[in-house]
């Protein structure tokens, strides 16, 4: 009888960088450090098993959750986060299936390395294809195809170099678009961290008229909402002064104010 053939794998790569990345960071400051060992126990599993994805479904929270000792609730909001940061692929994830083109990737050079043959990513599943939906093939130049002219082989040579130049174009425009919102993150994190000084908040809330806890829920909004339209506030004056202005103008919640007691007729003095 034919041994089964083995798709997972029995161990995997991980970058050096993998804290400093951008998308991980968004998930440790949302969900808390218990994030990253989720994130770990779900590569795991994913390479252990399937090799390149594991299918979602209402246990995999508590099977996750039991494995790192995190509440069920905590894991299933960290797969989520993921989602959302584009640590995993949304459009899978939303077919029941968690997965991303760097898993995939990871997993056929660890594939190659290890000499496995027949290796084959399901069609509906695969994230490294091409634009025509195919994985590339590379197609060999025989010896009986026709020679390019001078003439040709000029014209071809100046359609290649404003090619390039357009691609090294682009990535230098998403180089600076990257760096720009990682910018913006790391600023506003560390401004953010300003208003957890005890004195600075209490007075904050007093002048403002807010609770401390809508002044949390106020400062993730306004992160957010920085980080979303790429604004670096440099400076905390500047950071500072652009926030009370949103909370002045009611863009995010403020204290509700209490009721006034009503005297109860033992309480009037005649």
């Amino acid at each position: 009888m034919a041994r089964p053939r083995k798709t997972g794998l029995d161990y995997f790569s991980i970058d050096v960088d993998f804290y400093q990345n951008i998308k991980v960071r968004k998930i440790k400051m949302a969900c808390g450090p218990q994030s990253i060992s989720v994130l770990i126990c779900l590569l795991c599993n994913i390479y252990r098993n399937k090799g390149y994805y594991i299918e979602w479904d209402k246990d995999l929270p508590f099977l996750i959750a039991d494995e790192v000792g995190v509440t069920e609730g905590a894991a299933k909001e960290i797969i989520n986060k993921s989602v959302q940061v584009g640590f995993f692929n949304q459009k899978m994830f939303e077919n029941g299936f968690i997965t991303s083109k760097e898993i995939q990737e990871r997993y056929e050079k660890a594939c190659k390395d290890s000499k496995r043959t027949n290796v084959i990513i399901r069609e509906k599943l695969n994230l490294i294809r091409d634009n025509s939906g195919n994985n590339p093939v590379e197609t060999p130049l025989t010896t009986e195809e026709t020679p390019l002219t001078t003439e040709e082989s000029t014209q071809s040579k100046v359609k290649e170099s404003r090619v390039n130049e357009s691609k090294e174009d682009d990535v230098e425009k998403r180089k600076k678009t990257s760096s720009t919102s990682d910018d913006v993150f790391e600023n506003i994190q560390k401004l953010k961290l300003r208003y957890q000084e005890k004195n600075l908040r209490s007075a904050f809330c007093k002048n403002m008229k807010i609770t401390p806890e809508n002044l949390d829920l106020s400062l993730s909004q306004f992160n957010s909402d920085l980080e979303s339209l790429g604004r670096n506030l440099e400076t905390w004056k500047e950071y500072s002064k652009y926030f009370k202005n949103c909370i002045g103008a009611g863009k995010y919640p403020k204290q509700k104010q209490s009721k006034k007691k009503i005297k109860s007729p033992t309480d009037i003095t005649l």
